[in-house]
């Protein structure tokens, strides 16, 4: 009972204590938490602001399976090995990713400059130097976009760069071009198989497994048709990218709020260090 009570009465003393040293050494929180709050609004300014915005799509693939089993059981009866294709939206994510759908976009629409803004001189319309490889722009464009998969099976696709413009113009030209990009292989895709079976369809000498190559012939040929016509042939927008008015970095109440915090501490720790210190002695 008696030690519980002297812990007690210690640690009193003690939590007095550091309130005596921070009321002796007060002028160290005048000194250190103004130029906590100097540091932090100093950085505020100093670092790049960075604008973002974002665009949501929704898949806008119909299931083909019941139809892709059909057609391979029926090529299969004239001895026809016809590939085989996965949901498209599966598969979109991973070429919106891929190095090189992103170094098509780069290409078509003349990325590599605004990518590389410090590195090329807008008066001579040159390099600084060698010109940025086409792998190094897919990397850094890497790191200002992201996509992620949201509820309902819906895509966020969110661009943040040093221009609020350049954000906009990557988040919905991206997907209109992934969508180009997947509709042209759809197109080219089509017209392999539809020679294919052409071909196939002269070879053959039964009536029957020609009508049913002829049948093969007419879907490719309306899946063309409906890649010609559908824009957003694998994604649809649900909400385009727009104009971002703020910067989304730095938080610049954040950064002084905690530049004020930081402050506060290091006077804390120099009061405390000097008060006991010099007790001691």
């Amino acid at each position: 009972m008696t030690s519980n009570e002297e812990n007690t009465k210690s640690m009193e003393f003690t939590i007095l204590d550091i309130f005596k040293a921070f009321k002796k050494h007060i002028y160290f929180f005048y000194i250190f938490v103004p130029i906590g709050l100097v540091i932090g609004f100093i950085l505020s300014v100093a670092l790049t602001p960075l604008y973002s915005s974002d665009i949501l799509i929704s898949d806008n693939n119909e299931s083909d399976e019941s139809t892709s089993s059909t057609i391979g059981g029926l090529a299969s009866l004239a001895g026809i090995q016809l590939p085989q294709t996965n949901n498209k939206s599966l598969s979109t994510l991973a070429i919106l990713n891929s190095r090189t759908f992103l170094k098509s976009f780069i290409k078509e629409y003349d990325l590599k400059p605004k990518i590389f803004k410090d590195l090329w001189n807008e008066q001579s319309s040159s390099w600084f130097g060698q010109e940025p490889s086409d792998l190094g722009a897919v990397g850094e464009l890497k790191k200002l976009i992201e996509i992620k998969k949201v509820e309902g099976g819906l895509v966020r696709i969110n661009v943040m760069t040093y221009d609020p413009k350049l954000s906009q113009f990557i988040a919905n030209e991206i997907v209109f071009h992934i969508n180009n990009y997947m509709r042209t292989s759809a197109i080219d895709e089509s017209e392999n198989l539809i020679k294919f079976l052409e071909q196939e369809a002269v070879k053959s000498s039964l009536s029957e497994v020609k009508l049913r190559i002829f049948s093969l012939i007419k879907e490719h040929i309306a899946e063309k048709s409906l890649a010609n016509v559908r824009q957003e042939f694998v994604y649809k927008v649900i909400d385009k990218a727009y104009l971002s008015d703020y910067p989304s970095y730095p938080n610049k109440f954040q950064l002084r709020i905690v530049g004020m915090f930081l402050g506060f501490f290091f006077a804390a720790l120099l009061s405390i260090f000097m008060y006991f210190f010099r007790n001691r002695n």
